[in-house]
């Protein structure tokens, strides 16, 4: 099973709290165990070059950290944008069908049955990461009944612009929805990230064991902690429990009932 997929089993809260737990706990027992197994008398010199080595690479990972959670952000609200525009996309589609009057009846209620499958079930699969085969059977039903009204010879081409503009744009907003909930931040991002903490972890072997020196770094990789949690917390933005929500869609919804 992925990792994530354990991850986002739980609460925001949780995962705050194991990251910065793991941190915490991290900077306690490495200086205790590189204080048991390497030579002491050799100690303060260790200790000054965990120092210089701890001011090199404790700026790095905190402004690298915080540069990519700034990545995970923007996706976030990329991802909210998105479910906003394919909200207007379906007001917009409905609106064009009813110019047509009753014989566009088909297809709205196609496309009513496509955005509350969106919310009822393929918001569920996404937290999941993936896909809802039920939502994707109805979003090509909706295709079907618009391009059976689209080959309607007496509609005027305002109209038959307004519909192909509007469809078309659902498609290419879905696709890009389902696009966001499926990738998180690229690869390269977490190498790098995980390769400074293997750095700082063994820089911390090399401090000697005094709570002098313990405490204001536990105090540092806690900090860190918290922002990696966020920045796992954000990577998915459609998982999880901070995940985007679909009211853009619902209130959409809502509106096309109405008429």
């Amino acid at each position: 099973m992925p990792l994530f997929d354990v991850i986002y089993r739980f609460s925001n809260g949780t995962i705050i709290a194991i990251f910065v737990g793991i941190a915490i706990v991290a900077s306690v027992l490495l200086p205790l165990i590189g204080t048991r197994l390497l030579k002491q008398e050799k100690a303060s010199e260790r200790a000054g070059f965990a120092l210089d080595a701890f001011k090199l690479i404790g700026p790095v990972i905190a402004v690298f950290t915080a540069f990519t959670l700034l990545q995970a952000l923007n996706r976030y609200r990329e991802a909210e944008i998105l479910v906003q525009r394919e909200a207007t996309e379906i007001t917009q589609l409905d609106r064009a069908l009813r110019r047509l009057g009753p014989e566009a009846a088909p297809a709205r209620a196609a496309l009513k049955a496509y955005g509350e499958s969106i919310v009822s079930h393929e918001w569920p699969a996404l937290k999941d990461g993936r896909e809802s085969s039920q939502t994707q059977a109805l979003f090509k039903e909706l295709i079907d009944r618009v391009h059976a009204v689209h080959k309607r010879m007496d509609i005027d081409a305002t109209t038959r612009e307004a519909i192909d503009d509007a469809m078309d744009e659902l498609v290419d907003v879905r696709s890009m929805r389902l696009g966001a909930a499926a990738t998180g931040l690229p690869d390269i991002f977490w190498q790098v990230l995980g390769c400074l903490i293997v750095m700082l972890a063994a820089e911390a072997l090399l401090f000697r064991f005094d709570w002098n020196l313990v405490v204001p770094k536990a105090g540092y990789a806690a900090a860190i902690a918290l922002l990696i949690a966020l920045l796992v917390i954000l990577d998915y933005p459609f998982r999880g429990h901070q995940n985007v929500s679909p009211d853009p869609i619902v209130r959409a919804l809502a509106h096309i009932r109405q008429y």
